[in-house]
């Protein structure tokens, strides 16, 4: 859910707000860090929980 947040934001904010194209570059570099992040979370989260009940990823 957080991933399609921050994939949203990617694609549209550039275009809603009046920033120059170095900032809007800037911004969505860090929001692609920040949805990588949340992957790898997820993915994480996802294998624990799969070893606390028992299957092993």
């Amino acid at each position: 859910m957080a991933e399609f947040t921050v994939n949203f934001a990617i694609e549209t904010w550039g275009s809603f707000l009046c920033l120059s194209k170095k900032e809007v570059e800037s911004i969505k570099s860090e929001l692609e860090s920040i949805q990588s992040f949340l992957r790898d979370a997820d993915s994480r989260a996802a294998e624990e929980e799969g070893e606390s009940n028992g299957v092993l990823t």
